[in-house]
């Protein structure tokens, strides 16, 4: 099967396996609504997907991935098991993710066009592991077109749980949250506070 469409989803359902009692001490209520939220839309998505779709998810549920393969099928889901490595760091973990995902490829017949293929990233969180992780592994698999960062279907702004009350408003359809502890790193480093979006309220 020709693969015309890859989607990167990163380290998801960070706060799932969190205890009630952990999420209620560090005040992560609303991050834990968020996940519940975007988990819905990475699944609603997924069913509403053409067969020419490979799912990488780089982490998260084993139930996840399960769900993934009922809506994609298994060859369609490429679920790595690489550990990072102790010695080379990330280019080391990627050689390895790579020789992974070519031994899914080949073991499923499935091709890819670099210079063609459409990618987009899903994941937790959209300021750090989704482009971060997502975007090389893009670049490791040479692909030509960037990936799409598609914000609603990430979640988790990196450092807004760092500590702190969490603050947070609304617009008319988006969600932005920002913790004390950021706010106060910022203005010792002389910068200021930019609202960032969690998830769009629905």
């Amino acid at each position: 099967m020709k693969i015309d469409h890859i989607i990167f989803l990163i380290h998801p359902c960070c706060y799932e396996p969190l205890a009630p009692e952990i999420v209620h001490r560090d005040n992560l209520q609303l991050f834990v609504e968020c996940e519940r939220e975007v988990k819905k839309r990475w699944l609603a998505a997924l069913a509403d997907r053409p067969s020419n779709t490979l799912l990488v998810q780089l982490g998260g549920p084993v139930a996840l991935r399960n769900e993934a393969i009922r809506h994609l099928g298994a060859s369609a889901v490429f679920y790595p098991q690489s550990e990072f490595p102790a010695y080379g760091g990330l280019s080391e973990y990627y050689r390895r993710l790579i020789a992974e995902f070519n031994t899914h490829t080949t073991a499923n017949a499935l091709t890819f066009d670099p210079a063609t293929v459409a990618s987009e990233l899903w994941g937790e969180s959209f300021e750090g592991c989704v482009p971060g992780y997502g975007g090389a592994f893009a670049e490791y698999l040479n692909l030509r077109q960037s990936p799409k960062m598609r914000f609603e279907r990430a979640a988790r702004p990196s450092g807004s749980t760092n500590g702190g009350s969490i603050w947070s408003w609304t617009t008319n359809d988006c969600r932005f949250v920002i913790s004390r502890a950021t706010l106060s790193g910022l203005r010792r480093r002389g910068r200021k506070a930019r609202p960032r979006r969690c998830c769009p309220i629905v």
